[in-house]
């Protein structure tokens, strides 16, 4: 079996670096898609979904510098098993975990969104987006 997971999001926080369990090094970073839902009345609602995407070397070595909150970006990588915990709020929550095999910075900033921190190591090399 394979699984293949495509995102394309707003860096949510500052990215941190961390080790795991088992000494390797990673990348981490939060990984916010938000959307609208049209409700039955017409009207819209937004939603956010949030990801936490583990970069592990050498992906996550090369990208930490680059990577700024805001930034909007496109992950590609593998989904872990959805685990439920219980948020600040006390509410129930789903822990969604991305390990990514290739992250994409998307040099066009939205108008809603703050100026994108990576647009200035960006070498465009495709019309719209730059592979890491």
């Amino acid at each position: 079996m394979y699984q293949s997971l495509t995102l394309i999001g707003r860096i949510d926080a500052t990215p941190e670096r961390r080790i795991s369990r088992s000494g390797r090094h990673a990348t981490v970073f939060y990984l916010l898609i938000e959307q609208s839902i049209r409700e039955a009345d017409g009207s819209f609602t937004n939603e956010s979904v949030r990801f936490r995407v583990s970069c592990f070397e050498p992906l996550g070595e090369f990208v930490y510098p680059l990577l700024r909150q805001d930034a909007m970006v496109l992950v590609r990588g593998t989904l872990a098993q959805p685990h439920a915990y219980r948020g600040r709020n006390g509410r129930w929550q789903a822990g969604l975990d991305v390990r990514a095999q290739q992250v994409l910075a998307l040099p066009l900033s939205t108008d809603k969104l703050a100026p994108n921190p990576m647009d200035e190591h960006i070498q465009v090399l495709e019309p719209e987006i730059l592979l890491f």
